[in-house]
């Protein structure tokens, strides 16, 4: 999807790449979200590596469209000010003349590598006026929505559950449709309970309806997936 969009002709070029020089020696699941990341640059910007939240602020507003991967969400916080008070408000505060095409990955959930890799941090953005945040919790879902994401002209934080990137997989086309970012999914209908969920608790909710199936309970489960903004 991403390898995609930065080779199309649509759009300019712009700079995918993993803060830091650890990069190289990440190992188990991040290896394999941002291996191809780190190294692959447009061919008229010499290779950084290590960029910062700024850089890849002042890159959205002069024409690039980054991708910034923070490797844990719980680094969001080191980056708050120039995320939440910068990208998130510039339409705003310059009158619709300036704009932040920006997208933040970020892996989210609990894995058993400590509590300060272990937070699931979507809920802090919901409230940051001018910012988009999407959960995934499909391969289909993540393809859709990250292409809306890459098209936008507005910040979107992209968070992606740590604990589903091997338990779940699902074919996905690659047609180049999009999803939007303001529709929500309903996975499963049912006439007795609605679960409204998204990222990891897809799965459980799924599996949780299955059971109250065969107990003649019948459950609608809805994936919310884009959080920000709300299907209502």
């Amino acid at each position: 999807c991403l390898d995609r969009e930065i080779s199309s002709d649509r759009l300019r070029p712009f700079f995918a790449s993993l803060p830091g020089p650890e990069a190289e020696r990440i190992q188990n699941i991040i290896k394999y979200l941002t291996h191809w990341m780190v190294f692959r640059d447009p061919p008229e910007h010499p290779r950084l590596r290590r960029l910062t939240s700024k850089v890849f602020h002042l890159q959205s507003m002069n024409g690039m469209r980054p991708v910034a991967e923070i490797m844990i969400n719980d680094f969001l916080e080191v980056c708050m000010d120039q995320v939440a008070n910068h990208a998130a408000k510039l339409r705003y505060m310059s009158g619709g003349t300036c704009s932040v095409p920006l997208v933040m990955r970020a892996p989210i959930g609990a894995t058993g590598r400590g509590s300060q890799h272990a937070q699931s941090m979507e809920r802090y953005f919901t409230g940051v006026p001018g910012m988009k945040v999407v959960a995934v919790s499909t391969a289909y879902d993540a393809k859709g929505l990250m292409l809306t994401a890459l098209r936008g002209d507005d910040p979107v934080m992209f968070f992606e559950p740590k604990r589903i990137y091997r338990t779940v997989k699902s074919e996905v086309v690659d047609n180049g449709e999009a999803l939007p970012l303001d529709t929500c999914f309903t996975l499963r209908k049912g006439r007795d309970i609605t679960l409204v969920t998204w990222g990891a608790c897809v799965v459980e909710s799924l599996q949780a309806a299955q059971t109250l199936s065969s107990q003649g309970i019948e459950v609608e489960v809805i994936d919310l997936a884009s959080i920000k903004p709300i299907d209502t």
